[in-house]
């Protein structure tokens, strides 16, 4: 079952923070069961354990030692609470498709209020990123690899995973300039048009480090 869960993703980084979230259920269910103030190491069988024997105490007290208060900040922010939460409601409710478990004691459990500002992920200001796209020294090879990178984020609105995993091959010469073939979220892939000064600077660098492209 716990296979079955995580193969259901499509996207390996979506399998890896889902399967680190039902870990810390675990954990923390380990640590309570047996009266430890931290959680404790788990494996696969455990988890399933944790996900087949949960009921809504453990829930409501994962929940609640996740926003409990240290001095003035919260322990977890509320965001990854409710991802985390989340992600327990989707195990139990596919455990209930399979017939292991008959309730979801998770949908039974209130997530922490998420606020508005807290939900937009973090961005410059266009001056801001200038001084970016500026920093690199493009007198050195590294610089002129940082310039283009920078601006493949900055320019084209890439995910940080989705840059660190390009290819030489995945550059497609156009009449306009220079696109990208991008595998994104859910193994995706896109094309994506590169302004031109950052295909300037990302054929500048492939050039000096000996890769030009045909």
């Amino acid at each position: 079952a716990w296979t079955a869960m995580l193969t259901n993703k499509r996207s390996a980084e979506t399998r890896r923070a889902y399967g680190g979230d039902l870990r810390a259920f675990a954990r923390y269910v380990a640590g309570y069961v047996a009266g430890a103030l931290a959680g404790v190491a788990v494996d696969e069988h455990q988890v399933m354990r944790a996900l087949l024997g949960c009921q809504v105490t453990h829930v409501v007290l994962w929940r609640d030692a996740m926003t409990r208060r240290d001095g003035m900040e919260r322990v977890t922010n509320a965001a990854t609470v409710a991802r985390r939460l989340a992600a327990l409601r989707v195990a139990l409710r596919f455990l209930q498709s399979v017939k292991l478990r008959s309730d979801n004691p998770a949908e039974l459990v209130e997530c922490p209020t998420v606020l508005p500002s807290r939900q937009k992920a973090p961005h410059c200001e266009v001056s801001e990123m200038r001084r970016l796209l500026e920093a690199p020294d493009t007198a050195t090879l590294r610089g002129q690899r940082d310039r283009a990178l920078l601006g493949l984020l900055a320019s084209c609105g890439l995910r940080r995973g989705e840059v660190a995993q390009l290819c030489t091959g995945d550059l497609r010469p156009t009449a306009a300039g220079l696109s990208l073939e991008v595998q994104g979220k859910g193994e995706r892939v896109r094309t994506v048009d590169v302004e031109r000064a950052t295909a300037e600077a990302l054929l500048g660098y492939l050039a000096a480090d000996g890769r030009p492209l045909g």
